[in-house]
């Protein structure tokens, strides 16, 4: 029976730490290692694990100082002593059958990384649902993995909706150890770059020679108005164009695609409103101030270059329209639609 070795990394989530645990240590698959990271957290999640190390075993701690969660999967990885590692978020918990059922995927296909789908729970409503998917459980590929996998995770093409979109967040696969050690990979911090998660999972996939997809809901990712994508962040916007910079240099690096530019703007502009509906939906700034702050982005080189040579007539028309509406700086219409529909 391999080892799987599955990193936590903890920072301020007593509320919800206990039921991540209680997940990952009730696994019908016993023979795991779980390395908790716990990243300088000032609340009491470092006391509720130890308690748990009490009882398990199988349960390693490790504290640090607070360095983001790019460092602390890294610290967890300088400890990996599996064959296979996941990680979970400390406010995610995941299906009892989980590891059970990755590494029988693995081992019957060798597999290099298994892919697996998710729940989405609401945190205030507690509403769970199952959300799109569309990957189709199977074998892939390297072809497969390049053209179903690697390119929808840089983004999708114009004519796409993000229906074909596929998530990047590394919570979603297991991976072999071994890949991970013989080319060094690492995450890079996402207090520079916002999406650790796609730069690893690129770096990583580009490895691989085959892999399964697993179209079962297997893990619980928690929406939390507090993530970094739901919540407004003052520099959000300047850190998705430093994003955008590195993950073109990236792809030209990797020779990934020849479709990956226009794939990358892509991203970068859903992302861009994204920025604009969280600024618009805080109740922290005055009308003034999300009117100048909007001005702002829509004045930034990087998006007025990126919408000047984008094909925004291949995008439907609602989207057509919100772009045309930044790209000209109709402030005041695009305030009013989101008054009106709570986003652009």
């Amino acid at each position: 029976m391999d080892k799987v070795s599955i990193i936590i990394p903890v920072y301020n989530v007593e509320k919800y730490i206990s039921r991540c645990i209680e997940s990952v240590i009730n696994q019908t698959y016993s023979n795991i290692e779980i390395i908790i990271v716990n990243d300088g957290s000032p609340d009491n999640s470092l006391s509720i694990c130890e308690s748990y190390a009490k009882k398990d075993k199988r349960i390693k701690i490790i504290t640090k100082l607070n360095q983001g969660l790019g460092e602390a999967r890294n610290t967890g990885l300088e400890n990996v002593t599996g064959k296979y590692v996941l990680f979970v978020d400390g406010d995610d918990y995941i299906e009892t059958t989980l590891v059970e059922k990755v590494v029988y995927y693995a081992i019957t296909y060798n597999a290099d990384f298994v892919r697996f789908h998710n729940y989405r729970e609401d945190i205030k409503s507690g509403k769970l649902y199952i959300p799109h998917n569309c990957l189709s459980e199977g074998i892939y590929y390297e072809d497969d993995i390049l053209n179903k996998i690697i390119k929808p995770i840089i983004g999708v093409l114009p004519s796409q909706t993000n229906l074909n979109f596929v998530g990047m967040s590394v919570w979603r696969n297991l991976y072999k150890a071994s890949i991970i050690i013989d080319n060094k990979l690492k995450f890079v911090s996402e207090r520079i770059y916002i999406s650790e998660d796609v730069i690893f999972n690129l770096n990583y996939f580009l490895k691989s020679k085959k892999a399964y997809v697993c179209s079962e809901p297997l893990y619980h990712y928690i929406v939390n108005e507090n993530s970094l994508t739901a919540k407004f962040n003052p520099d959000r916007f300047e850190k998705e164009v430093i994003m955008y910079k590195k993950m073109i240099q990236l792809c030209s690096e990797l020779n990934v695609c020849e479709d990956y530019f226009v794939r990358e703007q892509r991203t970068f502009l859903d992302r861009s409103r994204m920025c604009i509906n969280n600024l618009l939906s805080t109740k922290k700034l005055s009308i003034i101030e999300k009117k100048r702050l909007l001005l702002v982005i829509c004045d930034n080189q990087v998006l007025e270059d990126i919408l000047n040579s984008y094909p925004i007539n291949k995008m439907n028309i609602r989207y057509r329209i919100s772009l045309l509406l930044i790209k000209y700086k109709r402030i005041n219409i695009i305030l009013g639609i989101h008054k009106i529909f709570k986003k652009i």
